[in-house]
């Protein structure tokens, strides 16, 4: 009897021991923050650096090394796969991890390449530079932006004078989403026509001379998100770069990209330069000055003012002088109606 008291006490023993040992190994595998490592780390990160700092380490806290993808990232964090990939690149450059790229999406950028179809290479007079070439083409071999193939027959001599502006345009901010996306906005047979000329002469005869007004390229926005002919990556990019509408389960609606376009045309020069290669130099600058006027307004004096105002009349009541507070409000209606009425509502209750 005493011998197996004795063998149970062991075997609780061993038991409470094990125990122990696996709850430090279970503990040991989570990340152990310290006080003063969050104080250094706030101080020199940004938000997003931060909380994909912690994502990592918190996933390996020995530090091993792990498999990660911006996607992935992007997802649990619930930001944008741009902003975990730049979180990534910074952190490696600030020394907080070992970033290694064993895999990527890459595509070859426009810039630098001549655009031509053939195996043989076109003669002095047929050769046609890609509008992403560093090297500008002369007077006589100017062209508009290749993508430009929904008129074909469009032709006028007076045009190819406003083909080098907009070609040089084009050569100083071509952006090849952009690219893809004036492409994917043609009919499918007009597609088709582009993708299967075989030389550069025809591409310069069907291109050159077109032109399309600021109202035509908005409707021609439009007409593509209703025909389903924007490109899959759109739904992507609204939530990376404008962020216009919550997508439900998942999917953008077709408002939101259209939202997503006409915003980009306003908000990012990049690709405002390279779709407006289409339009006429008129109607671009008569657009760009819109915009400057309407993202900066002339501010009014007496609104930059108003916090004095309220002061003016708020010491005129302290001191009992209704008189002068009546009468800076009832100034005011002529010019600013509503504003007086806010005032009014505010110092005597709606009734001056």
């Amino acid at each position: 009897m005493m011998c197996l008291n004795a063998l149970a006490q062991v075997m609780t023993f061993s038991t409470i021991e094990m125990t122990v040992r696996m709850r430090s190994k279970e503990m040991a595998r989570f990340y152990p923050l310290e006080h003063e490592e969050w104080l250094e780390v706030s101080k020199e990160l940004n938000l997003s650096e931060l909380n994909v700092l912690y994502y990592i380490r918190t996933l390996d806290p020995y530090g091993n090394g792990i498999k990660v993808s911006a996607n992935a990232i992007a997802l649990k964090l619930g930001i944008n796969r741009s902003t975990a990939s730049r979180a990534l690149k910074s952190l490696d450059a600030k020394g907080y991890i070992d970033l290694e790229i064993v895999m990527a999406n890459v595509s070859i950028k426009g810039k630098g390449l001549l655009h031509t179809r053939n195996d043989v290479a076109p003669t002095q007079q047929e050769e046609v530079l890609h509008p992403c070439n560093d090297v500008a083409p002369t007077q006589q071999e100017e062209v508009l932006h290749p993508h430009n193939m929904q008129c074909a027959d469009a032709t006028s001599s007076a045009s190819m004078q406003q083909a080098t502006a907009e070609s040089i345009a084009i050569n100083e901010s071509c952006d090849p989403k952009i690219s893809k996306i004036s492409l994917d906005l043609l009919e499918r047979s007009d597609q088709d026509n582009f993708l299967n000329f075989d030389n550069s002469e025809a591409a310069l005869s069907a291109v050159e001379n077109f032109e399309i007004s600021l109202d035509e390229a908005i409707a021609e926005i439009q007409e593509a998100i209703s025909q389903n002919l924007v490109p899959d990556e759109i739904a992507f990019e609204a939530k990376t770069l404008e962020e216009p509408i919550n997508p439900i389960d998942g999917q953008f609606s077709r408002a939101a990209v259209e939202e997503f376009v006409l915003k980009s045309l306003k908000s990012r020069p990049r690709d405002r330069k390279a779709y407006f290669s289409k339009f006429k130099p008129a109607d671009w600058q008569k657009w760009e000055l819109e915009l400057r006027t309407s993202v900066s307004p002339k501010r009014d004096a007496l609104i930059e003012n108003l916090h004095l105002l309220e002061n003016s009349i708020r010491l005129a009541i302290s001191s009992k002088d209704f008189d002068f507070a009546r009468a800076k409000i009832e100034n005011l209606k002529a010019t600013h109606p509503d504003l007086a009425k806010q005032l009014e509502t505010k110092f005597f209750g709606g009734a001056a």
